[in-house]
C-alpha cells in the first residue's frame, strides 16, 4: 500500500501536466472568460442570503485551513471577497526565494476579482457564461467538494497514516483546465482535505 501510494504521489504532477496539454476548449464549451463577472455581484434570489446560508458553512468547515494570509493556494474562505478573489499557485512563504515577492493581501493589494486575475489568481467559481451546467463544471470549489463526496477520506487509522498531511507537502493548486487530471492523480485530494466530507444537507 505504501509503495503504491508513493508511486502515485510521484506521478501526480506528471499526470496533471500531461492532461493540461489536452485541456478542453472551455471558450467553445462555455463561452469566453469574464473576469469582471463578480466585480459587481448580482443580488441573491429572493429569500436567500449568502451571509445566512453560505458563510456559516464555510466558517464551520473551511476557514480552519483557508483563513490565513498563507492559506493553501492563497484561497481564503472568510468572506465573499475571498471566494471571488480565487486561488494562486504562488506560495506566500518560500525559503528558496531570493527576491521579495509582490504582496497579495486581500482588500489591500487589489480590490476586485478582475484586478486579482492580473496578479495571477484564477477563479474558484465560474466566470464564464452562467448556466447550471457551467456553474458546476467550472466551479473548482464545487468540484473539490464533489471529489470528496466521490472519494471519502478513509476511516481506517492505518490507512490514514499513509496519506500526506504534513505542511511540507507540495501544494497542487489546479486551475479549471487541470481539475480532471488532479482528480485522477489525487482522488483523495477533495475538500475539506484530510477531514470528513460535507453531509448531504451541507452539500
Amino acid at each position: 500500500m505504501r509503495r503504491t501510494l508513493s508511486l502515485s504521489l510521484l506521478l501526480s504532477p506528471l499526470l496533471v501536466a500531461c492532461a493540461t496539454l489536452a485541456a478542453p476548449d472551455l471558450d467553445a464549451l462555455f463561452g469566453p472568460a469574464r473576469p469582471q463577472r463578480y466585480d459587481t455581484p448580482a443580488p441573491p434570489p429572493a429569500g436567500e442570503s449568502y451571509a445566512r446560508s453560505i458563510q456559516p458553512l464555510l466558517n464551520q468547515r473551511c476557514v480552519v485551513c483557508h483563513a490565513c494570509y498563507d492559506a493553501p493556494c492563497q484561497f481564503k474562505t472568510t468572506s465573499w471577497d475571498g471566494l471571488v478573489r480565487g486561488a494562486s499557485k504562488t506560495p506566500v512563504y518560500d525559503a528558496t526565494r531570493l527576491l521579495a515577492a509582490t504582496p497579495t493581501r486581500l482588500y489591500v493589494d487589489a480590490q476586485t476579482p478582475s484586478e486579482w486575475r492580473t496578479q495571477g489568481f484564477f477563479p474558484m467559481l465560474n466566470e464564464r457564461t452562467p448556466s447550471p451546467e457551467a456553474d458546476r463544471a467550472l466551479s473548482l470549489l464545487h468540484r473539490m467538494l464533489e471529489l470528496k463526496q466521490q472519494h471519502p477520506w478513509p476511516s481506517d487509522a492505518k490507512q490514514q497514516a499513509t496519506l500526506p498531511l504534513a505542511p511540507e507537502q507540495p501544494q497542487m493548486c489546479p486551475r479549471e483546465t487541470e481539475m480532471d487530471a488532479y482528480a485522477q492523480a489525487k482522488p483523495l485530494g477533495g475538500m475539506p482535505y484530510g477531514l470528513p466530507g460535507l453531509s448531504s444537507a451541507e452539500h
